[in-house]
């Protein structure tokens, strides 16, 4: 039995839209955010990489730290990068980031000079033990810049 407002005019039933055969508005609401998820996820698909993921070059780096084992202190990195086809890299600059594993502690700075064609040296300190991470920011002759970790295990205390 249908309610009646106490006012005492007539119940008023609400007209709802008309439905298609699959259940949804007529409208086309499904179709339209099907169409901006997959717009989307071409678009997002298309782009996301980083420059120096897009642009992969074929750089090996030889690294050496020393002492070994290395411990909390003063640490020297030798790096040597090599392109694939050209051999030693020489010329670049690169700046040595050294992150311990795990978050919130502060990370060490220092930078690599090129003390031979192609060898570089630089020195970094870490302040405790435990596991690190050396990232290296290089940037190439041409301008290019690209990111490789080095991850340090480890480190013992003095």
């Amino acid at each position: 039995m249908p309610f009646a407002p106490a006012s005492g005019t007539k119940f008023l039933r609400q007209r709802k839209p008309p439905r298609s055969s699959f259940g949804m508005c007529r409208s086309g609401t499904l179709v339209a955010g099907i169409i901006v998820a997959t717009s989307s996820a071409a678009f997002l698909a298309g782009g996301c990489a980083a420059p120096s993921a897009r642009r992969s070059p074929g750089i090996a780096i030889e690294s050496q730290i020393t002492p070994q084992p290395v411990r909390v202190g003063a640490a020297t990195a030798s790096l040597k990068p090599a392109d694939g086809g050209e051999g030693a890299i020489s010329g670049a600059r690169i700046a040595l980031e050294a992150d311990m594993s795990h978050p919130g502690m502060s990370p060490a700075f220092g930078e690599a000079k090129e003390i031979a064609a192609g060898h570089y040296q630089g020195r970094v300190t870490f302040t405790m033990a435990g596991d690190w991470v050396l990232l290296l920011h290089i940037t190439l002759p041409d301008g290019q810049k690209i990111k490789r970790p080095i991850n340090v295990g480890n480190v013992q205390a003095s």
